[in-house]
């Protein structure tokens, strides 16, 4: 599935979203991201709780100057 969301936490190795749609994630399945501020992203789902869902990042340098960018720019 496709939904827009909220970030609501946010840190090297993870995403707190909280979801405008039900996407219907798994534990364990993979999801992108795609932000304006943030960029492209991909994680595994550790879980998810009724409209929010965790994304744990896969390690990169690439994700680490991403959220490294995000945090010294958009906050």
């Amino acid at each position: 599935g496709k939904s827009r969301g909220v970030v609501k936490d946010l840190s090297p190795g993870g995403i707190c979203f909280q979801l405008y749609f039900d996407i219907n994630a798994k534990t364990g399945q993979e999801v992108t991201i795609d932000s304006d501020e943030l960029g492209h992203l991909t994680g595994i789902v550790p879980w998810y709780r009724g409209d929010r869902i965790g994304i744990r990042l896969h390690a990169s340098s690439n994700t680490s100057a991403q959220v490294s960018a995000y945090f010294k720019y958009f906050r």
